[in-house]
């Protein structure tokens, strides 16, 4: 039996040794493993993912809502005001399209509650993202009062005037971030006042949070944490879809404060899903579009990270 086990060690001394920078080279990570060690993280991230429950991404932003309020559509006048506008969009967008085409990007719709129908154009850009124009009519001719890219999601109406609404970003090809952004608009004789109340930003594969609390709570961060799109500390490699680093979406400062909805525990972690206060600017981000101005952020940070777990 001790025979043996000698001529399977020595077999195994044997065919592990070398010349002298075999040895050496078998001290250091080679680039081989570092892949294997990357694969294995990715690989327990997709297992992580399969278990969970994410927020739905079945582009329900696309919801014709300028058109659900275009109650009355003359194409006819529709074409005209494609005429009057056809230069100034082939000069912003770089796209030569003919009035057909200029027109079906055109919905008539009474913005101001004067009786007479306004124009709004959402449609191509000259890139990827949608166009979103707002237009007025009156006698001395066309007046654009907001432009913006994307998509229309919500219009909110008083006393038959616009007085809100919203636009979407969802970002282009693989990228994940979302931003919302919702306006005020006031109509006052011939001057229109428009303002930005808040802008919303989330990842379209969010988990969602298995336990909700009765009521949202304040929280304040006692440590720099990080803001992510999993109840899970997933850092190390490369995300497998959108690229960057692991399920981080962004890195906040200590003091920097938000709101509970929800919590999870995994493993012998407590996580909470929460909504970062827009004045509490992230350090840095994975995703540049939520740096651009206060952004209202969603996603998961550690409970002992903020002053909600016991000292």
């Amino acid at each position: 039996m001790y025979k043996s086990v000698l001529i399977v060690f020595f077999v195994s001394l044997l065919s592990g040794c070398g010349n002298d920078s075999t040895v050496k080279e078998s001290s250091t990570p080679s680039p081989d493993t570092t892949l294997v060690s990357d694969s294995i993280l990715i690989e327990r991230y997709f297992a992580w993912q399969d278990s969970i429950e994410y927020t739905d991404d079945d582009d329900n932003y696309y919801k014709n809502t300028i058109r659900d309020h275009e109650k009355i559509r003359d194409t006819i006048l529709i074409t005209y005001y494609a005429q009057q506008l056809a230069d100034s969009l082939r000069k912003r967008t770089g796209l030569t399209l003919s009035l057909e085409e200029w027109a079906k990007y055109l919905h008539t719709i009474d913005l101001n509650g004067d009786n007479q129908l306004d124009l709004i154009y959402e449609g191509q850009s000259g890139g990827e993202p949608f166009l979103t124009e707002f237009f007025l009519i009156d006698t001395l001719g066309i007046k654009k009062i907001f432009s913006g890219y994307q998509v229309v999601t919500k219009m909110n109406f008083k006393e038959a005037k616009l007085s809100s609404f919203s636009i979407i970003n969802p970002g282009c090809c693989t990228d994940p971030a979302i931003v919302e952004y919702f306006y005020t608009i006031k109509f006052d004789s011939s001057k229109v006042s428009l303002t930005l109340v808040n802008t919303l930003g989330y990842l379209n594969r969010l988990e969602k949070p298995t336990q909700k609390l009765s009521a949202p709570v304040a929280f304040t961060l006692k440590k720099i944490s990080k803001l992510r799109c999993e109840a899970a500390s997933f850092d190390g490699f490369e995300n497998p879809v959108w690229g960057n680093e692991g399920n981080s979406i962004s890195l906040y400062s200590i003091g920097s404060k938000g709101i509970v909805y929800g919590s999870k525990r995994y493993q012998d972690e407590e996580w909470l899903y929460v909504s970062m206060n827009p004045e509490s600017k992230p350090v840095n981000s994975e995703f540049p579009q939520f740096l651009e101005q206060p952004t209202q952020l969603y996603g998961w940070i550690r409970k002992e990270d903020t002053d909600l777990y016991p000292d």
